[in-house]
């Protein structure tokens, strides 16, 4: 890939791709459960923490489960990533719940269908 252009002198590297193996630890694996989370940001980065709170327990019981810290491009990268996916997930979502209330509309039709001709026999 070319450098582009630094309008300050010299070439500026744009960012290439890599292919990477990941070598996940076992320890890592099952992940960590997380239904809260904060995102804050300075001139270095953002830092997203992951919280556990258990329901009914005052807030102030929340366990740190994990903090990472993000460049600005990683941060940026990451919330694509994410808007990508959930509207992805959401889409399959909808479409599961739209053929399920058509399956029970049809069960629901043929259990009337059903009734009927039992109460007129």
């Amino acid at each position: 890939m070319e450098a582009a252009p630094n309008p300050n002198g010299g070439d500026i590297e744009e960012p290439t791709e890599v292919d990477v193996t990941a070598d996940v630890p076992e320890h890592v694996r099952g992940g960590i459960y997380s239904n809260f989370a904060q995102v804050g940001h300075d001139s270095d980065g953002f830092t997203l923490d992951f919280w556990s709170v258990d329901p009914g327990s005052p807030p102030e019981r929340a366990i740190l489960q994990a903090r990472l810290r993000l460049s600005h491009r990683m941060a940026i990268r990451l919330s694509k990533a994410l808007a990508e996916n959930v509207t992805r997930w959401a889409s399959r979502e909808l479409e599961a719940r739209e053929a399920e209330e058509q399956d029970l509309k049809v069960l629901a039709r043929e259990a009337d269908s059903e009734g009927m001709g039992e109460a007129d026999g």
